[in-house]
């Protein structure tokens, strides 16, 4: 079937409807936030690493400290909260 496709669009010229924003579900694409990752983090990740010594992050963490550009011991702040939160 996918070759039909291309075959139909390169005879065509019509491209758009095999790779449309809808088809890739761009439409419902949100803004990456500091808090939603932090909320990501304490709802789905493993926190355990928060109660250890020494403390070493876990890899999604320390991705989220690089993409939002934040130090380490405001994310650990952060997410204790939202840990508390989560736990109350």
């Amino acid at each position: 079937m996918a070759n039909r496709a291309t075959w139909f669009a390169r005879m065509t010229g019509n491209w758009s409807w095999i790779a449309s924003p809808q088809s890739i579900g761009a439409s419902r694409m949100i803004r990456a936030s500091y808090r939603a990752a932090v909320a990501w983090i304490a709802s789905n990740d493993d926190t355990e690493w928060l109660n250890a010594e020494p403390q070493l992050i876990s890899v999604t963490a320390a991705l989220v400290c690089d993409l939002f550009d934040v130090p380490e011991s405001k994310l650990i702040a952060d997410l204790r909260k939202a840990v508390a939160r989560r736990d109350a």
